[in-house]
């Protein structure tokens, strides 16, 4: 039995596969972004689906689920004889382990916040991540939004990417230019989300530049860049930080869709610094019994 992180069941013609990051495969490095052949069977246990093709079964936690409702929603897609457990039951198990585990990482980031009383925006950089950018919390009349990275836009250019951060109001975002030399230039900045704070949750020294000024982020401190700050170099409030354990990702769709039948897992085609690996949701629960709070799956989804 081989274990899919990161996981999420997709359709072609008819025919549905896995798609994940394998571990403990004799023939793949762990990590490494892959599909399987036909899902022949569907199966599950306190804390995982079980999915058997031809000649594997894959072990998929709940939690671990890719954080889209519409892949969850795939599962109508499986014809009901591949069935050997209770699909709605299935899709709820999902729905509550990544809502528990969105939660479980709004929650931590608040802890870094707990001086600052309001409204405001907490944006998670990391330079081990892809593009620095990890998690952003939004608080607006009370209400969260937890913004992925799966859920930031990166707009490819000829010379230089950018990022688009969004939050739950259409049309807003945040853009920035980021350069291997850890600095990230931001070109357009929402005066309705300040105050905007920075923690810097990776080992090493970022640079922000923005219409306030530069200043350096610090590895494990918060800043809050501000006009009063314009001038200056340092971070304007510290605190120490620890890295979020929960990460983002989406596995990449299949590059062919030829490889979707009647082969077992093909690794994927990675085409950019965008397609690195991470992970969605909290450590694996069973999902029975879970409190909602006001970021459940389905709001965080339907935000973005």
């Amino acid at each position: 039995m081989y274990t899919l992180k990161n996981w999420k069941v997709e359709a072609h013609h008819g025919k549905m596969i896995v798609w994940g990051e394998v571990y403990g495969h004799e023939k793949y490095q762990d990590g490494m972004s892959l599909h399987t052949s036909m899902i022949q069977a569907v199966d599950m246990d306190d804390r995982h689906v079980l999915f058997s093709t031809k000649n594997s079964v894959y072990s998929c936690a709940f939690s671990a689920h890719v954080v889209q409702v519409k892949d969850v929603q795939a599962f109508d897609q499986l014809p009901d004889e591949l069935f050997a457990c209770d699909r709605e039951l299935v899709k709820k198990k999902i729905l509550d382990a990544v809502s528990a585990g969105l939660n479980a990482v709004a929650d931590r980031l608040q802890s870094f916040m707990q001086d600052v009383t309001g409204d405001y925006t907490l944006i998670l950089f990391d330079t081990d991540a892809d593009y620095y950018f990890r998690w952003m919390l939004q608080i607006r009349d009370g209400k969260k939004y937890l913004v992925p990275q799966t859920g930031v836009a990166i707009r490819e250019g000829s010379v230089q990417d950018s990022v688009l951060i969004g939050n739950g109001v259409k049309g807003q975002v945040m853009k920035y230019f980021p350069f291997a030399d850890n600095r990230l230039t931001f070109y357009e900045w929402e005066d309705s989300w300040e105050p905007v704070f920075f923690l810097n949750a990776g080992k090493k020294d970022i640079r922000l530049e923005c219409s306030y000024g530069s200043f350096v982020l610090k590895a494990g401190e918060r800043l809050c860049p501000s006009k009063d700050a314009k001038k200056s170099l340092g971070p304007a409030i510290e605190k120490e930080a620890e890295t979020v354990e929960e990460e983002t990702a989406a596995a990449a769709p299949p590059a062919d869709e030829s490889q979707a039948e009647g082969q077992e897992p093909v690794p994927s085609k990675q085409t950019g610094d965008g397609q690195g690996k991470s992970l969605v949701a909290a450590e694996e629960q069973t999902g029975d019994n879970q409190e909602q709070s006001s970021v459940s799956a389905e709001e965080y989804l339907s935000g973005l």
